[in-house]
């Protein structure tokens, strides 16, 4: 009997709420509403007799100077009422032992110590060092193997009171750190034609520019298997939102039942990749509801209020942890980003802050070098793609100032005005041609990642983090991106590259 707050939803109804799509593909101010439908991943139909193993993962526990306490967790379908050989290596530890497999599904967790390993750490700060790791059942039921790469290492987020206010800071291999990155989006508009190219181009580019963390932004999708493979393979720290964003969402049965088992699907996805490192259960909603006017401008009554409360804590506050704590043990879980809202100096002091003074608060740049976080997860400028991206995209009669073609593709709602004020404010000449002033957009962009990232660098230990807003874009557009869709770093990233790499030096 009410309507959801998802702004950026056009449609009657906000079917983005209840249908569990990506909800950038509904309408975003990095993209225009192009909801997809279909299957756009692989299927496939299997039938197997004998024992299956599903699947299997590594669990550190501890490290210690000379050793590794980790748990080799699997699970086996079939072959009940067997007795089976179960064998296992990883890198140069083997061992076996004998399951006995009572049931349909039978589970395994065989506590291992690893004398003197060599442990997986962030990019800059060591070896991301993968171990390869294999699982072998057999019995007179059958047999079946199971092949990953896995690392060793230990990540928590801390949050602890502190002279400052409150942290927020990663903790790998009992380090803490300072982890520099971007917020990752989804590289297409409709991702299931995403090639391996371009993830391995993409993920590149995050590497060479320094980067060791990504966050895997709410309104986007949850990453193909190559991703987190690169990710681990790189040492970029996966920082893992679930696919919520930007509304409230339902909390009724059937509702609840899907969206447990897509949690439960992906979170034993992925967390056999040591690059996961922290789940989150949506994007800005908390900060939202408190913040925004929401409860206002929809005219919710008091009973609404309470139901949508009641509601988001049931998802987000029950449901979400409980998958993570069964699933995932010793992986934290954030219920929402960011923890503290970016209106008032004093909660920069406590937590993760998405910091939008700058474009959404039109606050002038140099804001960026005081209004520091703990954990800086959001900030940014927006800027237009690279010139031979929007030629690849914009007809040659359309590309002069002030064509709708061509300002179609800024999507935020401030506005060109806003983005040409800030080319004013910056004094920057914006000439009459669009060339020249695409070219001085992508000045103030780059003025204002470097503005903020050495205020973060400068900052350290207060501020353990930063992740700009964003590294890449679902299709040709004026976003916050330093990677336009054809995979053209912007000037900024030549900039982000040049700070980031002097991080860990």
């Amino acid at each position: 009997p009410f309507t959801y707050p998802a702004d950026s939803d056009p449609y009657p109804g906000k079917p983005s709420v209840f249908t569990r799509k990506a909800p950038y593909q509904f309408g975003w101010d990095i993209a225009p509403s192009m909801p997809g439908c279909g299957i756009w991943r692989p299927v496939r139909l299997e039938i197997r007799t004998g024992p299956v193993l599903e699947d299997g993962w590594v669990e550190t526990v501890a490290v210690e100077p000379d050793s590794a306490s980790v748990v080799l967790h699997g699970t086996l379908t079939g072959g009940q009422g067997w007795t089976h050989h179960l064998s296992w290596r990883i890198g140069e530890w083997s061992g076996s032992t004998r399951l006995e497999a009572t049931d349909s599904l039978t589970t395994f967790a065989l506590p291992l110590r690893l004398p003197h390993p060599r442990l997986w750490w962030p990019a800059g700060t060591g070896d991301a060092y993968l171990y390869p790791v294999e699982v072998r059942i057999s019995s007179p039921a059958g047999e079946d193997r199971l092949a990953w790469k896995t690392g060793i290492r230990t990540v928590r987020l801390e949050r602890l009171p502190d002279p400052w206010g409150t942290s927020f800071r990663f903790v790998v291999n009992g380090q803490p750190l300072f982890l520099a990155g971007a917020n990752w989006v989804p590289a297409d508009m409709f991702p299931g034609r995403i090639t391996e190219e371009k993830y391995r181009h993409l993920l590149g580019l995050a590497a060479g520019a320094g980067m060791n963390m990504l966050r895997v932004w709410g309104g986007g999708i949850y990453e193909h298997d190559l991703f987190y493979q690169l990710a681990d393979s790189l040492g970029l720290v996966i920082w893992q939102d679930f696919m919520f964003a930007g509304t409230m969402y339902p909390a009724h049965d059937p509702f609840l039942q899907n969206v447990a088992a897509e949690a439960e699907d992906q979170v034993r996805r992925l967390r056999r990749h040591p690059s996961v490192a922290l789940w989150c259960g949506n994007n800005e909603i908390e900060v939202a509801w408190k913040n925004w006017g929401w409860p206002a401008s929809y005219h919710y009554t008091p009973d609404i209020r309470q139901r949508m409360e009641a509601d988001y804590r049931t998802l987000f506050h029950e449901l979400l942890p409980a998958i993570i704590a069964r699933q995932h043990p010793g992986t934290d879980y954030l219920p929402s980003s960011p923890v503290s809202n970016w209106g008032t100096r004093e909660e920069l002091d406590h937590g993760n802050n998405h910091f939008w003074g700058v474009w959404h608060g039109e606050m002038p740049l140099d804001s960026l070098r005081t209004r520091i976080p703990r954990f800086m997860t959001e900030y940014g400028m927006p800027s237009w793609p690279t010139w031979e991206s929007l030629l690849r995209c914009t007809a040659p009669e359309d590309l002069f100032p002030g064509r709708e073609a061509v300002l179609f593709r800024l999507r935020s709602y401030k506005g060109p005005g806003l983005y040409q004020r800030y080319l004013t404010w910056e004094n920057l000449d914006d000439g009459t041609d669009l060339r020249t002033w695409i070219g001085a957009g992508h000045e103030v962009q780059r003025r204002a990642l470097e503005t903020a990232i050495r205020a973060h660098l400068a900052d350290r230990p207060r501020c353990a983090g930063t992740l700009l807003w964003q590294f890449n874009e679902p299709w040709p557009g004026a976003t916050w991106s330093i990677v336009d869709y054809y995979g053209h770093p912007k000037p900024a990233w030549h900039t982000v590259r040049d700070l980031y790499r002097t991080a860990y030096r």
